[in-house]
């Protein structure tokens, strides 16, 4: 009797084996599938998932991105959009850096969309993607920019206040000039401007006076 449990005992210890190397094989599996190797070298942005526990297939469980191709998103107005190409120049600042930092438009999205501006107004904007020419230590993802187009530039040029400057009825433009004294209506023509300032191509020299603010009654 003693041959046939011998036999009974080696043919058991057999399976458990069997058994343990099959468990070994499915845990090493499941180590596979746990270790996650990120498609990029970047960093982490946001964890979307905590805790352990199972998970369908394709649920996201990070944000990951590259800092250093960090790029801007600007909400333009469709009318000043239309200005703007690839390549244009843009200078970007925020309070928290000292100076500014620089680049360029990289695409104009081909479809605009409407928002409410903060007085309540309805308005057209198209998305403007820009790139950064460096990337200042601190600057990361979600920080609010203020962005300033370059779409004209000249070296040598007669600026003079956008508030100078007053509408004719025939559209023609002209400002209030100093002579001997007493204000004197003078037509200029306009050339580049921005929000603050244009540019006086003719009818006006840099000597001469003018007023800075018009009133009606003037």
């Amino acid at each position: 009797m003693i041959p046939i449990l011998l036999h009974i005992e080696k043919e058991l210890v057999f399976k458990q084996l069997i058994q343990a190397q099959a468990r070994l094989a499915l845990a090493e599996h499941r180590i596979k599938l746990a270790n996650i190797t990120s498609p990029i070298d970047g960093v982490v942005l946001q964890r979307l998932e905590q805790g352990g526990g199972p998970l369908p297939a394709g649920q996201p469980l990070l944000n990951l991105g590259q800092l250093d191709q960090l790029e801007v998103v600007a909400e333009v107005l469709t009318q000043d959009a239309l200005k703007l190409k690839a390549g244009t120049p843009v200078m970007l600042s925020t309070g928290g850096l000292e100076g500014a930092i620089s680049g360029e438009v990289l695409r104009v999205e081909p479809a605009g969309f409407t928002k409410l501006s903060s007085l309540g107004v309805e308005q057209q904007r198209v998305r403007v993607i820009i790139a950064l020419n460096e990337r200042p230590a601190g600057l990361g993802v979600g920080y609010r920019l203020q962005v300033r187009f370059t779409t004209a530039s000249k070296k040598q040029a007669l600026v003079i206040p956008r508030f100078s400057v007053l509408e004719a009825p025939d559209r023609s433009h002209y400002v209030l000039k100093v002579v001997d004294g007493e204000l004197v209506r003078q037509a200029i023509k306009l050339g580049m401007k921005n929000d603050l300032q244009v540019e006086v191509v003719a009818g006006l020299e840099s000597e001469e006076q003018i007023v800075a603010a018009p009133s009606s009654d003037m």
